[in-house]
């Protein structure tokens, strides 16, 4: 994966609320200047790297922070809906009702292990831009 924007929601959800936060999340990162979506990310996601003989950075026994991850699900899910109020069309429209159904909290009380990876991979993507 290159960067954020070529990261496709639906491969990070099992279910349409898991898929629709994934998709405001990535529209808030994407809004943010590269430095500043990493310090963000960081705030949730702690990678225990260990090196390879390449030199390569592998992360292992990661930690997610789930309160600050339910948090920031819940402020990109606020940002996504100001985006779409701005358009005004009836796509907006409906994805502004899709958001209101996302709740950061109970996300992350019963996320699929595909959801997760999303924060790792973000990580990841916006890590690699920084070298």
């Amino acid at each position: 994966m290159k960067d954020v924007a070529g990261m496709l929601a639906e491969k990070y959800g099992a279910t349409a609320e898991e898929i629709v936060a994934a998709g405001a999340m990535k529209l808030y990162l994407q809004s943010m200047e590269p430095a500043e979506a990493l310090r963000k990310v960081r705030a949730v996601y702690e990678p225990k790297v260990i090196r390879l003989d390449s030199g390569e950075g592998v992360p292992v026994q990661s930690n997610i922070d789930g309160a600050k991850y339910a948090a920031f699900i819940d402020e990109s899910v606020v940002f996504a809906a100001q985006k779409m109020r701005g358009r005004g069309d009836a796509l907006a429209e409906m994805v502004m009702e899709k958001l209101k159904a996302v709740d950061g909290k109970c996300l992350i009380k019963c996320a699929s292990v595909e959801f997760m990876s999303f924060i790792e991979d973000v990580y990841r993507s916006l890590h690699r831009r920084e070298y």
